[in-house]
């Protein structure tokens, strides 16, 4: 099952009211939320992927920008499916499918 938070309180409250209930976050840090990791503090204990992070970094260091960043998003569709075949323990496309929306919704 997928959860998906556009709150980082609804994100807390749901992880710490179950927390077996979660095996994996992917999650979204931005500039603007000024060094507030309080979901990264919480959640501790369970495996956080940062996507974009590596954005970020690239961007700062002016190797690649948000104009091209777009105008690459079939690759980055491409790449989300692979990952998913890769991270998904089962072989049937629908599962595999499930596990790249969400990466492709960051």
């Amino acid at each position: 099952m997928v959860s998906t938070f556009c709150n980082e309180n609804e994100a807390l409250s749901a992880v710490s009211s179950k927390p077996d209930s979660f095996h994996v976050a992917i999650i979204e840090v931005t500039t603007g939320n000024n060094g507030n990791y309080k979901f990264l503090e919480t959640a501790k204990d369970l495996p956080t992927i940062i996507v974009p992070v590596i954005q970020l970094l690239l961007g700062q260091v002016g190797i690649v920008s948000g104009d091209q960043m777009l105008s690459i998003w079939r690759y980055v569709v491409v790449g989300a499916v692979v990952a998913a075949t890769v991270l998904t323990p089962s072989t049937d496309p629908p599962t595999q499918l499930i596990m790249a929306s969400p990466l492709l919704g960051l």
